[in-house]
């Protein structure tokens, strides 16, 4: 290869993004939604939520919010991918505020549940705490990879 032709970038992880993860990513917060919301709306009186709404009834519109945050994230979660997939300029920052949201909705969930019900009592809510955490957590990863990515493909997305 001479020095003027010039190696074209591998596109393995954009196309994993755009094909996979991002549909992924937004199935997931429309199941977390739905779960979340119609805990709240059809929750029965046997229920670990019922019983946990009467103890502390403010988890009952925290996990109404949570639920519709999931879904208005799973929603901008396929704009975000049809920006990447048709290379506009700004879908990496699409991609970068899309992790900023869902790591926005699991402090708030953890933090919400550690005000009202305390640090000793979130051992109840374990499956909030450690879904919260992981989503956090690989939020945090996401937005450092992808913005190491692509910046060095700056010159792709230009529509």
């Amino acid at each position: 290869m001479n020095e003027n032709q010039i190696k074209p970038m591998k596109m393995k992880w954009y196309k994993f993004l755009i094909y996979f993860s991002l549909f992924a990513s937004a199935i997931a917060n429309i199941l977390y939604g739905i779960f979340f919301v119609s805990k709240v709306i059809t929750y029965s009186d046997e229920s670990l939520s019922n019983i946990l709404y009467r103890l502390y009834p403010s988890l009952k519109m925290i996990d109404l919010i949570y639920g519709i945050g999931c879904i208005l994230i799973a929603i901008f979660t396929f704009y975000t991918r049809f920006q990447l997939s048709s290379r506009r300029t700004h879908g990496p920052k699409m991609l970068t505020y899309f992790y900023v949201a869902c790591m926005t909705i699991s402090v708030y969930s953890i933090g919400a549940y550690i005000v009202i019900m305390g640090l000793e009592q979130l051992n109840t809510q374990l499956l909030v705490v450690f879904v919260g955490s992981v989503q956090i957590i690989s939020s945090i990863i996401m937005i450092l990879i992808n913005k190491k990515y692509f910046k060095k493909r700056a010159d792709i997305f230009i529509n």
